[in-house]
């Protein structure tokens, strides 16, 4: 079980999303899966923005080959989480892009 929020008005969904696709998907540990850069397409205006870091080879195929206005952007969203482990064991990790930290008892 895990919750994640975020602060980031309209992109707030997709960086959770993302966040929680690493981890349930991948199989990829809460800190590392809200770290990665992430991605944006808000659909109007027609742009997708991306964080520095994102991989270049996707960041192409849409610009090239699918015609996506691909802009690069310093933050996408700040996201925070929490997660039970095995055996009750709890990991939580708050997003270095907002410069805070997770915190609890």
């Amino acid at each position: 079980m895990q919750v994640q929020g975020a602060s980031g008005g309209t992109r707030i969904t997709t960086a959770v999303a993302t966040a929680i696709m690493y981890t349930k998907w991948l199989g990829v540990d809460l800190e590392s899966a809200i770290e990665r850069p992430r991605i944006h397409d808000q659909l109007v205006p027609t742009e997708a923005k991306y964080e520095a870091g994102f991989n270049s080879n996707i960041v192409e195929r849409l610009r090239d080959e699918k015609g996506h206005n691909m802009t690069v952007s310093t933050s996408i969203a700040v996201v925070q989480g929490i997660m039970r482990l095995e055996d009750d064991w709890y990991d939580a990790h708050s997003d270095t892009r907002k410069g805070g930290w997770p915190a609890g008892y």
